[in-house]
């Protein structure tokens, strides 16, 4: 039988999720769409905050995956998101699944929830990046088409607070003041 009672959702304090990603791009949207059930269950934010929430999953995984792990020339970039959001597949992002020292890298993933807070943990196995060089301030950041950081500028807009480790290869990003979802 099944037992789930919706009340006791009501009662839950705090969620957390773990995941450990390989590099496959198909893997994005479903990981943040649990991610997104969760809040969903717990009634913790607005559509809009949860919109914003997938915005910068979404960012932060790519980054990780062509960024981090497959090393990609920032230069193919806006090529490879253009094939990816067509639902196909880029020719360099497969032959790097592939081969070493790509190919068993993996993206690890650490979403902890409170009725107050949403924090997201999101790294990689790559050689990381240096964020003060390449972190231009939102004000100079083009959110038009694929510029240098764009996807690291809607992170920065979306959460209250975006710190990376010393290497640049994990980021920790944190929604504070959650406004409960009362549509459900």
């Amino acid at each position: 039988a099944d037992h789930f009672d919706e009340r006791i959702v009501e009662h839950t304090t705090n969620t957390r999720y773990r995941f450990e990603l390989v590099n496959d791009p198909s893997l994005i949207a479903p990981m943040v769409d649990r991610v997104q059930q969760g809040m969903i269950g717990m009634q913790l934010c607005s559509p809009a905050q949860r919109m914003h929430i997938g915005v910068a999953l979404e960012e932060a995984l790519i980054n990780s995956m062509y960024h981090g792990n497959l090393e990609l020339p920032p230069h193919r970039l806006a090529e490879v998101r253009q094939l990816l959001h067509e639902g196909k597949t880029s020719d360099l992002v497969e032959e790097r699944r592939e081969h070493d020292p790509y190919k068993d890298r993996k993206i690890h993933v650490a979403a902890d929830f409170t009725r107050q807070r949403a924090q997201f943990v999101i790294g990689d196995e790559g050689n990381g990046f240096d964020v003060k060089a390449n972190l231009p301030p939102p004000s100079e950041a083009s959110m038009e088409g694929e510029t240098t950081g764009r996807g690291l500028v809607l992170i920065q807009t979306f959460m209250d607070e975006v710190v990376f480790n010393q290497i640049g290869n994990e980021m920790r990003m944190t929604l504070r003041d959650l406004r409960p979802d009362q549509a459900g």
